[in-house]
C-alpha cells in the first residue's frame, strides 16, 4: 500500500529498491530467498544483493537458517517511534483497555491512510473467546464500514469535507455526499455508531448450533428455528447480490436466485404433501442436500469477497453452474426417497 507519487516528483532508484524490497517481503507471510526477491522484483541478483546486505545491517532484515529473508521489527518500532502516533497510542490505549473490560468485547483504533482504514491499536476481549481485527489490517475507505463512518464524523468541517468526497467516490454503490453528510452528523450527534455486523452474523450463525449441542440446550422450537433463520440469512444474501443498479462487480443471475428459492418450496410442499397423504414421515436431509447448501454458501461468499475486491471474476460463474448441478442431483435424489415412501 503506497500513497500515489506524483509524475513530477524526483527519484531515486536505489530507495525505491530498498522500499521495494520492504513492500514484498512485508506482503508475505515467509521468508523469500534471494533470487525468489529478485525475480518478484525484475531486478539483477547483485543490485539485490548489496540492497539486501545493507537493510540487513541496518536491522530491517534478519536472514534464516536456510538463507531466506524476513522482516524484523525495526519497521514496527519506527512507527511507534513516531511523534504523532505515539502520542495518539498513549492516550486511546487505557481508553481502549476500560473500553474492552466494560463490553467484554475487542476494540481496535484507525487512521485514515491513502484512501484506506488502517488498524494501528487494537484491544482483545477480556473473556476467553472473542472476535477482533489484526493490528495492521487495512481495509477500504468505505461508507459501509463503520470504522470509516465513525473516524469522519467527527473531523473538523474542512477534513470532513474532503473524506466525504472520498467516501462518495469509493462506496461500492452510488451514493450521494448529501446522504453521507447526513448520517454523519446523526453519528456525530448521538456520539456513537451502533449497527449489526454482517461479518459476526456469519461467525455466531456457524458455531451457536454446535455450541448447543455441545451444551445440551436443544429445544424443539430452536430445531425449526435454527434452519429457517439459517434458510433467510442465505435467501436475502442472494436477493442481494441479485439486485441491479446496486453498484457491485459482479451479480448472481436471476434464475440462480430462483433456482435456490424454488428447491426450498419445493422440499417444504413435498414433505407438507406427504405427510398429509401417507402421514407423518421424517425427512432426514441427504447428503447431497448439504453439499448443494455448502456450495450455495460458498458461492455467496466467494461473490461478497469478488465484489469487496471490486473485481469481476470467472470464478463465480463456475461455483453458480456447479450449484446448478448439484441443485439437480439432490433434487433427483429427493425425488426417489418420495417415490419409495409412496410404495
Amino acid at each position: 500500500m503506497s500513497p500515489v507519487v506524483s509524475p513530477k516528483a524526483y527519484t531515486a532508484p536505489a530507495l525505491e529498491k530498498g522500499l521495494d524490497i520492504l513492500e514484498l517481503l512485508a506482503a508475505e507471510g515467509e521468508s523469500l530467498s534471494q533470487t525468489t526477491i529478485a525475480q518478484r522484483l525484475s531486478r539483477s541478483t547483485p543490485e539485490v544483493f548489496r540492497m539486501l546486505a545493507v537493510l540487513e545491517r541496518r536491522g530491517y532484515l534478519a536472514r534464516n537458517g536456510d538463507g531466506g529473508y524476513r522482516l524484523t521489527l525495526r519497521l514496527f518500532e519506527l512507527a511507534h517511534q513516531h511523534p504523532p502516533l505515539k502520542r495518539l497510542l498513549s492516550v486511546a490505549l487505557p481508553a481502549m483497555h476500560e473500553l474492552a473490560l466494560q463490553t467484554r468485547q475487542s476494540n481496535h483504533l484507525v487512521i485514515h491512510f491513502a484512501r484506506r482504514i488502517l488498524i494501528v491499536a487494537q484491544v482483545d476481549s477480556p473473556e476467553p473467546m472473542g472476535f477482533g481485527v489484526r493490528l495492521g489490517a487495512n481495509f477500504p475507505f468505505r461508507p459501509d464500514r463503520a470504522s470509516s463512518r465513525v473516524l469522519s464524523a467527527f473531523q473538523p468541517p474542512a477534513v470532513q469535507d474532503e473524506l466525504i468526497a472520498e467516501l462518495v467516490s469509493d462506496s461500492a454503490r452510488p451514493v450521494s455526499a448529501a446522504r453521507v453528510r447526513g448520517e454523519l452528523a446523526a453519528i456525530a450527534s448521538k456520539g456513537f455508531y451502533m449497527a449489526a455486523s454482517d461479518t459476526t452474523a456469519g461467525v455466531t450463525d456457524l458455531f451457536d448450533g454446535l455450541i448447543a449441542r455441545r451444551t445440551g440446550q436443544k429445544t424443539t422450537l430452536g430445531a425449526w428455528l435454527d434452519p429457517m433463520a439459517d434458510k433467510l440469512l442465505l435467501v436475502t444474501m442472494f436477493v442481494m447480490l441479485t439486485l441491479p443498479g446496486i453498484g457491485t462487480a459482479n451479480r448472481l443471475p436471476l434464475w440462480f436466485t430462483i433456482l435456490v428459492l424454488s428447491r426450498d418450496i419445493a422440499i417444504v410442499l413435498t414433505v407438507a404433501v406427504v405427510n398429509l397423504a401417507i402421514g407423518p414421515r421424517t425427512f432426514r436431509p441427504s447428503v447431497f442436500g448439504k453439499i448443494a447448501t455448502a456450495t450455495y454458501i460458498v458461492t455467496g461468499v466467494i461473490t461478497l469477497y469478488f465484489n469487496y475486491l471490486n473485481v469481476e471474476s470467472i470464478v463465480i460463474s463456475v461455483f453458480v453452474y456447479g450449484s446448478l448441478v448439484i441443485t439437480l442431483i439432490s433434487a433427483f435424489d429427493y425425488l426417489i426417497k418420495v417415490v419409495h415412501l409412496g410404495h
